[in-house]
């Protein structure tokens, strides 16, 4: 137990992805309910957009030391209408990289995406009790940033083919223009046998024309094009 707990202690989550103004998930918080199983399919269709760009990470662009340190290599098509957080590639970086759909009228994201890091062991048997532990720190952090903040459930899922582990939750937060319901997932995979993955945040709102829950996002709307693209690669 008692390396486990060492190799807890070592993995980094994801950085603050902030979807509203001033809010920003950081630490401390504590543990819902747990609810196994995977995602639940949507009668709502994905959108295609009309034109694309591809992000492929870059070890001249992950400057920041942590991701330096824990450097993975992907890339993923994006619609091109979305834009990339300008913190992206700067030394004081959290992500890897973070891309936002362009927003509604009244300045509220709909959707968002962005990619950070967790250490493994490349050990199948010893990962499996330690997934667990990494997303209920995930858990943590954006219980702490996202008012009435719910676990929804958590469970096995896959992203283009690969395996993974995934959270979902629900917050809802008063903006200028009534109630936003936001909804989120945080996954976790990694190539086989790698020591460090990939943490992908999906975080959508109502005021996405096409998610209506928690089961349209990521299946709905423009994500599920990042989704299916989405690979690692070097």
């Amino acid at each position: 137990m008692r390396l486990l707990r060492s190799k807890v202690a070592g993995a980094i989550a994801v950085g603050a992805v902030a979807l509203l103004p001033g809010l920003e998930p950081s630490a401390n918080a504590t543990v819902l309910r747990h609810a196994p199983g995977a995602i639940a399919s949507s009668e709502r269709e994905a959108v295609a957009p009309s034109s694309f760009a591809t992000f492929t990470n870059s070890r001249a662009t992950a400057v920041a030391r942590k991701l330096a340190e824990n450097y993975v290599d992907f890339s993923f098509d994006y619609p091109a209408d979305w834009t990339i957080d300008p913190k992206t590639g700067r030394p004081d970086a959290i992500n890897f990289v973070k891309v936002i759909r362009p927003r509604t009228g009244d300045s509220i994201d709909t959707e968002t995406f962005a990619v950070g890091y967790f250490k493994a062991t490349g050990d199948p048997d010893f990962d499996a009790t330690l997934i667990p532990q990494l997303l209920n720190q995930f858990k943590t952090q954006f219980a702490a940033g996202f008012p009435n903040f719910v676990e929804i459930d958590r469970g096995p899922t896959s992203v283009n083919g690969i395996a993974g582990s995934q959270l979902r939750f629900q917050s809802t937060v008063d903006g200028e223009s009534g109630r936003v319901v936001i909804w989120g997932r945080v996954i976790l995979i990694k190539p086989q046998k790698a020591t460090t993955g990939v943490t992908l945040v999906l975080l959508g709102t109502d005021h996405a024309p096409e998610l209506r829950g928690i089961d349209d996002l990521g299946v709905a709307g423009e994500l599920p094009v990042i989704l299916a693209s989405f690979r690692f690669s070097g």
